[in-house]
């Protein structure tokens, strides 16, 4: 009946449903755990009807005959360990508490076994019919982490991750005694956030790119603020700010590198990093090449076309290029979406370095081409070709006289060795002897 009285006054928030709170049971004293014969008193916490102040309370999950916001148990019995719920009017069913009966002669008592990180924990050294301990030490898995002579109760104010353990005490009475282990569970106020994307990869240059750091803050903790920056390497790119998102507006071929976030409570005691992702940025399209249609050297007189090349990336066809032409410090042509220049008539005042740049319609990215050097060459006068023409022939001329005057020498001297060698030659024997020297 108190659950389906919840789900009837579920209220729609915003155009959508919103989950009725949860109840709060908070005790007095604060323990989960108490010794025998001590008094222990539940109160719930939680939205009501107007006028009515009427609670359910749940026993090992049946409901008791008590209405009161309060349950009271005057001298706690070993029947009484067990689980303890409430509801009001306007919640849902409270998380569970376990209520434990001991019995000993000291136990360590806590606030909660299970406590959010960033939350208190209070633990107590108690002695058996409230006698007075001195000397009292406080462990942690078996590791002293607090010793007090008379105080019996340490406060962690924040718990963190690390405080998850077995913890037990001990303490002097006539003897020293110790007590049983009591295990303590931190949970994560909220996960290690992921850093998501939301364009496909690999990102397209000039489109943009939405950063979302995600975590979610445990359901029992919703007055707890939340604050976000975001990284690229070692450059803060938004720095703690309510929002968990950051926009690239126009993705550039700069912006690759491996990016992370992180999540931060607002009084910076904890603080949680992403994994790195890395973004990487295609070309939307590459520098282009300045080319020209006519040979080189170009004649004076003759038309010359210039073409600027470069090609977009298949999966951006809606998107316009513009084209200019420069030679030297002048415009030739500005922001056209023809990607040609004609020179109609060359001439030799046109020779120069060329270049053309590409642009985006939106101006985001711009790329040049090399530069083209074009020379062009004055045309020539009869007269001038003439002589280059006799002045070839009489060289050429002359060239084959002078190897016929060579053949002739040549022939000459060979007959006049020929002769020589005939000549006789007297020795002192009387001998003739021919010389073929």
């Amino acid at each position: 009946m108190w659950l389906l009285t919840a789900l009837l006054l579920w209220v729609p928030v915003g155009g959508q449903t919103a989950d009725p709170p949860k109840a709060v049971i908070t005790l007095q004293p604060p323990w989960v755990n108490v010794f025998q014969m001590e008094t222990v008193t539940f109160w719930c916490e939680g939205p009501r009807l107007p006028g009515d102040s009427s609670t359910q309370w749940f026993v090992n999950g049946t409901a008791i005959g008590i209405l009161t916001p309060s349950y009271s148990i005057a001298a706690a019995s070993f029947s009484d360990t067990g689980e303890y719920r409430c509801q009001t009017g306007l919640s849902m069913a409270s998380d569970p508490v376990q209520l434990e009966i001991h019995k000993d002669w000291v136990l360590l008592q806590v606030s909660s076994r299970v406590v959010t990180e960033g939350k208190p924990l209070t633990l107590r050294c108690h002695g058996w019919d409230n006698n007075q301990l001195s000397n009292m030490l406080f462990y942690q898995n078996n590791k002293i982490f607090k010793f007090s002579p008379w105080d019996s109760e340490v406060t962690i104010l924040r718990t963190n991750m690390s405080h998850n353990g077995i913890y037990h005490c001990s303490g002097q009475l006539k003897a020293r005694f110790t007590s049983a282990g009591v295990s303590i569970t931190i949970k994560e106020l909220f996960p290690a956030p992921v850093l998501k994307a939301s364009s496909s990869f690999p990102l397209v240059e000039g489109n943009p790119v939405n950063l979302s750091c995600e975590t979610k803050l445990l359901s029992q903790s919703p007055e707890v603020q939340l604050y976000f920056s975001f990284y690229v390497g070692n450059e803060t790119l938004m720095n703690r700010t309510p929002s968990s998102k950051y926009q690239i507006l126009t993705a550039k071929r700069e912006d690759p590198g491996l990016y992370r976030c992180e999540a931060i409570t607002e009084d910076g005691t904890i603080i949680r990093q992403s994994p790195e992702l890395k973004l990487q940025v295609r070309e939307l399209f590459p520098a282009p090449v300045l080319k020209a249609s006519s040979s080189f050297p170009i004649v004076e007189g003759n038309p010359v076309n210039l073409r600027c090349e470069t090609k977009l990336l298949s999966q951006s066809p809606e998107v316009q290029l513009y084209f200019s032409f420069y030679v030297g410090n002048e415009t030739l042509m500005n922001r056209t979406t023809s990607s040609e220049y004609q020179i109609l008539t060359a001439k030799r005042e046109d020779s120069g370095l060329y270049r053309c740049e590409a642009i985006t319609e939106d101006g985001t990215i711009i790329r040049q081409s090399p530069e083209l050097e074009l020379q062009v060459r004055g045309l020539q006068s009869p007269a001038h070709i003439w002589f280059h023409v006799v002045f070839s022939l009489a060289t050429g001329i002359i060239f084959l006289v002078n190897n016929v005057f060579c053949v002739i020498i040549h022939k000459e001297l060979q007959k006049q060795k020929k002769l020589n060698s005939e000549i006789p030659m007297d020795s002192g024997q009387g001998k003739k002897v021919t010389s073929y020297l």
